[in-house]
């Protein structure tokens, strides 16, 4: 490596000043971070690879079902429906009185 590049590599404004800077580096210390990021790095490749896994298997189970929305669509019908069923129940005796809808049967 040339002179220059170091410079530039520690961005330093002289290449003295990049010499000072390398002599204060502790190298044990740069080593143990060395492996502690290597070993990170290991354990973030293979959540990514599980993640990633899990998304292709989600991908599958939708396309099972028709590959849409359509089973959210039907179940969100049902729940209108039966949210319906519950407004419009003329037996119930908490739903309020025609004329005053304010007033409910006790």
């Amino acid at each position: 490596m040339q002179r220059g590049q170091i410079t530039e590599a520690l961005r330093a404004p002289s290449f003295a000043e990049a010499e000072r800077r390398l002599a204060d580096v502790d190298a044990d210390a740069v080593e143990r971070d060395a492996m502690g990021l290597g070993a990170r790095i290991e354990d973030l490749t293979e959540r990514a690879k599980l993640l990633y896994s899990d998304v292709l298997l989600a991908k599958q189970k939708l396309e099972a079902v028709g590959g849409d929305d359509a089973v959210a669509r039907v179940e969100a019908k049902r729940r209108i429906i039966d949210h319906r069923r519950q407004l419009f129940r003329p037996d119930d005796p908490g739903r309020p009185r025609q004329g005053n809808p304010d007033r409910r049967i006790t």
